[in-house]
């Protein structure tokens, strides 16, 4: 099945258990995928299926300038209660330094 999952469409990847070569069972436990052009301004919508309460915009410096602000914006105006943390980083290294980091800073 590992190699399976190397080969399915975007579209077939949320929501789903697979076993790995590893010998270990894995998920992928996200909800909603949107990959193409106008991907973005279906955030809002999303986050509104799921009943978020309060949602977190995580971006480097440089996703924020390019698309951040804009899904921002997009979901204060539809008026979800929304902070952004952005990675001050110019080279972020997405590692676990990072993710310890996020739960420091933006709590």
């Amino acid at each position: 099945m590992t190699h399976d999952i190397l080969h399915r469409p975007l579209s077939e990847l949320t929501n789903i258990s697979f076993s790995c070569a590893c010998g270990h069972e894995h998920r992928i436990q996200i909800g909603t995928l949107a990959v193409g052009p106008g991907a973005s301004s279906q955030v809002a919508g999303a986050a509104r299926a799921y009943a978020a309460r309060r949602i977190l915009l995580v971006a480097d410096v440089h996703t924020f300038e390019v698309l951040g602000k804009s899904v921002l914006e997009q979901l204060k105006g539809a008026g979800l209660d929304t902070d952004a943390y952005v990675f001050p980083d110019q080279h972020l290294h997405p590692d676990a330094f990072a993710v310890g980091r996020l739960f420091l800073e933006a709590s």
